[in-house]
C-alpha cells in the first residue's frame, strides 16, 4: 500500500472478539493518527473486507502489504495477523464471520473479484442489519454473501506483492501515477534516484520477481481501478504505459483470465430498464 494508507480506527461499539453472532459487520470511515503505528492484531473471527468508497485500501500482513483494487474483496482467516489499512478519503466495511462458519473458507488470505450483487448485499447487510442477531433474514443474507465470496474468481496468488521495504513501497506508490507508469524502466529508476540494475535487484530480493514482472503486476492492479472508475479500455491501456490497446488486452487476459471488456461487462452495476405496456390486457 502507498504510505498514505494507514490502519483504520476501530469503532468504539465493535467487539472484534465477539464470536456469538453468525456474522456481524463493521464500517471504517477514519484512520489512526498519521504518526501512529499499530502492531498487527488477530481475532477469532474470519473477515471479508471491501472498499465502499474513496482511494487506497488493503491489508498489512507479516510479510508486507496487500493492495485490494476496486470491485474486489479480501478474505482474512481467523487468527491471521493483519491490519486493515486505507487512505484518509476511504470508507470500507468488514464482515466478521464466526469461527465455526469460517471453516469452509480458505486458510490463507486471498483477494477475489466481487460481482455487483454481492457488493450491494455486503453494503445492505452493514446498513440494515449489522449482525445476524437481528433475525433469520440477516443470517440468510450473510450466508449467501459467504457462499458468493467463496465461489468468486480470485486474483492470482502473489499478485502485486509489496514488502515492508520503504523503497518498494515508494515505488509502488509512484506507479499509481500514469505519467510514471509510462516511463521506461530506466526512466523510472532515474526518477527514483537509482539505477535500473538496483531496481532489478530490489524487486527480485523483495518479491522474487524481476522488475519488469513486478511493474506489470502493479500496472495491472491500477488498471483494475481505472476500469472500475469508468475509463475506457483504450484510455486505461494508455495510462498503463502500453504502446497499443491490443497489447494491453493480451496482457490483461493473461493475468486475469478475461479481457478488460469482459471484466467491465461482468462487474458493472446494470440498471434494468422497465417498460410499461400501454395495453390494459
Amino acid at each position: 500500500m502507498p504510505l498514505a494508507a494507514r490502519p483504520v480506527a476501530w469503532p468504539e461499539n465493535i467487539d472484534l472478539n465477539d464470536t456469538t453472532p453468525y456474522a456481524f459487520s463493521a464500517v471504517f470511515a477514519s484512520t489512526i493518527d498519521s504518526h501512529g503505528r499499530r502492531a498487527l492484531h488477530t481475532h477469532p473471527t474470519g473477515m471479508i473486507g471491501m472498499r465502499i468508497e474513496g482511494g487506497r485500501y488493503g491489508l498489512e500482513l507479516a510479510d508486507g502489504f496487500v493492495a485490494v483494487p476496486s470491485r474486489c474483496a479480501v478474505w482474512v482467516p481467523p487468527g491471521c495477523p493483519h491490519n486493515v489499512v486505507q487512505a484518509m478519503d476511504t470508507k470500507s466495511l468488514s464482515l466478521h464471520i464466526a469461527p465455526e462458519v469460517a471453516r469452509k473458507m480458505p486458510g490463507e488470505p486471498l483477494r477475489c473479484f466481487l460481482n455487483p450483487m454481492t457488493a450491494e448485499m455486503l453494503k445492505h447487510f452493514a446498513a440494515v442489519y449489522g449482525t445476524t442477531d437481528k433475525g433469520i433474514h440477516a443470517k440468510r443474507l450473510a450466508s449467501i454473501i459467504i457462499e458468493e465470496v467463496l465461489a468468486a474468481p480470485r486474483l492470482p496468488r502473489g499478485f502485486a506483492p509489496v514488502s515492508h521495504d520503504g523503497r518498494l513501497i515508494a515505488l509502488f506508490q509512484r506507479l499509481g501515477y500514469p505519467a510514471f507508469r509510462c516511463l521506461t524502466a530506466e526512466g523510472q529508476a532515474a526518477a527514483m534516484g537509482v539505477s535500473a540494475k538496483t531496481l532489478g535487484r530490489l524487486t527480485l530480493a523483495e518479491t522474487g520477481l524481476t522488475y519488469g514482472e513486478w511493474r506489470q503486476h502493479c500496472v495491472m492492479l491500477y488498471a483494475l481501478d481505472d476500469l472500475a472508475a469508468g475509463f475506457s479500455v483504450e484510455a486505461t491501456a494508455g495510462s498503463a504505459g502500453f504502446k497499443t490497446t491490443s497489447a494491453f488486452i493480451r496482457a490483461f487476459a493473461k493475468r486475469f483470465g478475461m479481457t478488460p471488456g469482459e471484466y467491465v461487462k461482468t462487474h458493472q452495476l446494470i440498471v434494468p430498464t422497465v417498460t410499461v405496456s400501454d395495453s390494459e390486457g
